[in-house]
Order: structure tokens, then C-alpha cells, then sequence
């Protein structure tokens, strides 16, 4: 395949690709990753309730991973052969490898610390409370009591509000 036929796929392909690659970016940013840091936060300020969702570790290789894609394609436009695009690429590689890792053994390691450590600061699992997104989330309160089949972290802060 020719040089420009190569630069013309490319820049069809932008087209629906940027706009595409944007799209999710923001989707995992303001969703998955966004949660997560709250999540963090709700941790360290001893919140009545917290959410983990252990599947939230991966955002923090899939955004850089995305973020890459789309300055490859943009590089790959101009100039299919240029220098940077092995640079770009072997960066893709170590933070996708890294995203592996983190899925085979990060995401065991956090689910194990979770349930070693989320009682020691006063939290009991709690997964029957509604609203919970999947399966890969686990809900935690800091009162036993707060555990009622049919409820949801709203309800949990309203009596954590009125029973501190």
C-alpha cells in the first residue's frame, strides 16, 4: 500500500475516530475514573458509605492508552512513517502491559485489601443496597444497622445524619 493511500485511510478513519476516542475518553473520565477518586475520598474522610469498585484501577491505563491512540492517528495522518509513532507505540505497549497486570494481579490484591482493611477504619460489607452499577462493586457502611435490603446510599446518609 502506497504512502498516501495510507494518509488518506487514516484521515477517514478520524473522521468518526476522534470524535469516537473523545466521546470515550470523557465517558470513562467523568463515570469510572472520576468515582474512583471520590471513592478515595470518601475512604480517607471516614464517609457513612463507600462504594469500590476494584474495576475502576483500570481507567487509570485505559485513559493513557486512548489519549496515545488518538495522537497516533493524528501523527499517522501527517506522516505514517515518522519517528514518533514508534515512540507512541512502545508507550501503548508498556502502559497496556501494565493495565494486564493490574487486571491479573492488581484487581485480586485490591479486592483482598479491601476486606482486610475497610474493617479496621469501622466499615461492614454491605451488597444489598440498591444502585449498585455491577457486580465488581462492593458497598461498605460504617454502621451495620445501615444494611437494608431495598435501600441506597442516599437513605444511608440521611441516617448516618441523624444517628451519627
Amino acid at each position: 500500500m502506497s504512502l498516501e493511500h495510507e494518509k488518506k485511510k487514516i484521515r477517514q478513519a478520524l473522521l468518526w475516530g476522534i470524535p469516537f476516542l473523545l466521546l470515550l475518553i470523557s465517558f470513562i473520565y467523568r463515570f469510572v475514573f472520576l468515582e474512583m477518586v471520590r471513592t478515595i475520598q470518601d475512604i480517607i474522610h471516614l464517609a457513612p458509605h463507600v462504594r469500590i469498585s476494584v474495576a475502576s484501577l483500570l481507567t487509570v491505563f485505559l485513559i493513557p492508552m486512548l489519549i496515545i491512540t488518538l495522537v497516533m492517528l493524528a501523527v499517522k495522518a501527517v506522516n505514517p512513517d515518522h519517528a514518533t509513532i514508534r515512540w507512541l507505540n512502545e508507550a501503548f505497549n508498556i502502559i497496556m502491559f501494565a493495565g494486564i497486570f493490574a487486571l491479573l494481579i492488581g484487581m485480586p490484591v485490591a479486592t483482598f485489601l479491601q476486606y482486610r482493611y475497610m474493617p479496621l477504619l469501622g466499615y461492614s460489607p454491605c451488597n444489598i443496597l440498591q444502585g449498585n452499577p455491577n457486580k465488581w462493586s462492593n458497598d461498605w457502611v460504617r454502621n451495620p444497622q445501615w444494611c437494608v435490603r431495598g435501600k441506597d446510599r442516599a437513605w444511608v446518609k440521611e441516617q448516618s445524619e441523624m444517628h451519627p
